[in-house]
């Protein structure tokens, strides 16, 4: 409301600004607190739910502005589940079971801890995480800005390439909520993050290749371009909420990674430029060339991890057992690969 208030540049920067801080904590936030109620192997699910509405309001979004374009001269706060008010005392207990049977004492904390604080900074699966996720969200934000530029050169005129952005986020949010629906059936995050990447791969090079082509034929690989990279969002942040044991360090490390995404937001605004389409194409498929091999790269490394401590012997596992708010670095926390 207050943007449509603007009328100088300075108003409207100031306003994006303070939009973009406050609005900073919600994708995280929403994140933390889904694994919060929900056991490890339901939150992809969970998490593609909330975020299919971002590929739904990319779908009525394209119809609202064709909409508009037509209308020419026309005038709660959240609680642990310890707490939570709105659950009985039976409801509550069974959500810390359950909780505690899936992930173990690495639920059990709910003060805010200096330790776990730190630790997320000198955590590698913090950065392994990050890397490929802005590899993705790059590539991700600039289509959400650039779609219906894309469409036009498909020789739309500019409200109906409004219009034709509709079909394509309609059909990322379906491969969204199934690819979620697999990724917690399987209780699986790596492949279900790595297969829609290359499926978003397989879209580019469609592009790259077909870019002389009919406009039917490049809108299908534009199609299949996006519904690759949203429908990887929902296993990817699910990763990142599965493997980091205690609440503080769950929080941070979910804050850190997700902040370093956003930063593919300042990345994509200069991929596509007028006139070298193809260039961002390359670009885009070269970034997700490179975070799927990191995906594939720390799936290997999170398996390797859990066969090695299950391998521990007693005296070993007695030993990596000593010390306070060791969260996933316990030896009897299992990572999800």
């Amino acid at each position: 409301m207050l943007l449509a208030a603007c009328k100088t540049a300075a108003s409207l920067y100031a306003t994006r600004f303070f939009l973009g801080i406050f609005e900073a904590a919600l994708f995280p936030g929403a994140v933390f607190v889904i694994s919060l109620f929900y056991s490890r192997g339901e939150q992809a699910l969970r998490n593609g739910l909330f975020f299919s509405t971002a590929t739904m309001a990319g779908a009525f979004g394209g119809i609202l502005a064709y909409g508009i374009a037509q209308m020419d001269g026309v005038r709660g706060l959240h609680d642990y589940p310890q707490t939570a008010h709105f659950l009985s005392q039976d409801e509550r207990h069974l959500a810390v079971k359950r909780l505690l049977v899936d992930a173990g004492p690495a639920t059990q904390d709910e003060e805010f801890s200096w330790p776990q604080f730190r630790s997320v900074f000198v955590d590698w699966k913090v950065y392994m995480h990050a890397f490929p996720y802005i590899l993705t969200m790059t590539p991700l934000y600039a289509l959400a800005l650039f779609l219906p530029t894309l469409v036009r050169e498909f020789s739309f005129d500019p409200i109906t390439s409004q219009l034709m952005t509709a079909p394509a986020y309609a059909v990322a949010c379906l491969a969204t909520i199934l690819v979620a629906v697999s990724s917690d059936h399987y209780r699986e995050r790596g492949l279900h993050y790595a297969m829609p990447t290359l499926f978003a791969i397989f879209g580019y090079v469609l592009l790259i290749v077909l870019e002389h082509k009919s406009a039917t034929v490049r809108y299908i690989g534009l199609t299949v371009t996006v519904t690759g990279v949203f429908s990887a969002v929902p296993s990817m942040v699910a990763w990142v909420s599965s493997n980091f044991g205690g609440h503080t360090k769950r929080a941070v490390a979910t804050g850190v990674i997700i902040s370093f995404g956003n930063c593919g937001g300042l990345i994509s605004g200069h991929i596509y430029t007028q006139g070298h389409t193809t260039r961002g194409h390359i670009i885009s498929l070269a970034m997700l060339c490179a975070s799927f091999c990191l995906i594939l790269l720390l799936k290997f490394l999170y398996t390797r991890e859990n066969k090695r401590r299950r391998n521990l012997t007693p005296e070993e596992f007695e030993k990596e057992s000593q010390g306070e708010d060791l969260c996933d670095w316990h030896p009897a926390f299992v990572y999800i690969s």
